[in-house]
């Protein structure tokens, strides 16, 4: 079965202030792109589908937070090995 999507987003709350979006949608991709922004996507349209009911789908938006103190405090994590890989 072929499908028009690679991944869909479904059922989260949609917020993009740039475009005037807040609402209940689904964002579709395809390769890489967003490809359809609308309610009721069919799952069966996507490769892979993510249950966004209960969250916020936003554009752009990243949390830099972490606890990158190595050596100093036994939870922290070792930036360069959490952020250079690749």
């Amino acid at each position: 079965m072929a499908h028009r999507y690679d991944l869909l987003i479904k059922g989260g709350e949609v917020i993009d202030p740039a475009q005037g979006l807040h609402g209940a949608m689904d964002v579709a991709f395809s390769s890489g792109r967003v490809a359809a922004l609308e309610a009721g996507i069919p799952a069966t349209d996507a490769r892979q589908t993510v249950d966004a009911s209960g969250r916020l789908v936003t554009p752009g938006l990243i949390d830099v937070h972490g606890h990158y103190f190595e050596h100093v405090v036994p939870w922290a994590i070792a930036a360069d090995e959490a952020c250079l890989t690749g």
